[in-house]
């Protein structure tokens, strides 16, 4: 019998893949993708958000994840995932279109079912996880389509190619973490792809070009550093 993941028969390429995003750094987005694919977006103003709601998040790590999906010959919608990847939030309430993202990925944490399946995804002919062993994530414009949507133009680097990606992204909820006791926010998120755009082209169309990602990310907000003001003010000293 045939290996399912026969390496003529599987490609699950994949992954250009990415997430996450939210917010973008405040500068201007020119490719011509990434524009066509938003040209007929409805906008919306930008939501009214609540200073508790800017600062700098990081991902929390153990409550998020980053899938892909790919076609495999027609029979199923073929699903894997990263392990190990990391983002950074900076959310500016007053303006939140400048808000940033940045997110990192390591390939080498890809997981499928098969361990044969994984060493041919890390090989050359897909991720060449040894030549290049990070992908990375940096938004740089949003366009918001209700209060709580918005379409994420950022841009991926995959194999050394850096092409822009349009992620949508879904503001799910923000409050108190009761069991962390820390402030938390989470968005989902999903973008569609063709991995070829990166030059990850083996086994199509046997396995679809196009790459579907979906993310789950919980941020936690992180403590504000000390100003240099604070940092030089002598401790006060009362008198008994």
């Amino acid at each position: 019998m045939v290996h399912f993941f026969n390496k003529r028969r599987w490609g699950l390429t994949a992954l250009n893949t990415v997430f996450l995003g939210i917010a973008l750094i405040n500068q201007p987005f020119t490719p011509h993708l990434a524009q066509a694919q938003t040209a007929q977006t409805h906008t919306a103003s930008p939501p009214m958000m609540s200073p508790d709601m800017g600062g700098t998040f990081k991902l929390d790590r153990p409550h998020s994840s980053l899938t892909f999906k790919v076609d495999h010959l027609g029979f199923v919608t073929y699903v894997g995932r990263f392990n190990v990847f990391d983002a950074t939030l900076v959310l500016d309430p007053v303006k939140p279109t400048q808000s940033q993202l940045s997110v990192t990925i390591t390939p080498e944490s890809i997981d499928v079912v098969s361990d044969d399946v994984e060493k041919e995804l890390k090989s050359e002919q897909f991720f060449n996880v040894e030549q290049f062993p990070e992908i990375t994530f940096t938004s740089q414009q949003v366009v918001f389509t209700s209060s709580i949507t918005a379409k994420v133009l950022g841009q991926l680097t995959l194999l050394g190619v850096t092409q822009p990606v349009v992620l949508n992204v879904k503001f799910n909820k923000k409050g108190i973490n009761p069991y962390a006791n820390v402030y938390e926010m989470g968005f989902s998120g999903t973008a569609t792809f063709k991995r070829s755009t990166w030059g990850m082209k083996a086994l199509i169309p046997q396995i679809s070009d196009s790459v579907t990602v979906d993310v789950e990310a919980e941020f936690q907000k992180q403590a504000e550093a000390p100003t240099a003001e604070m940092q030089n003010t002598p401790p006060s000293r009362e008198k008994h």
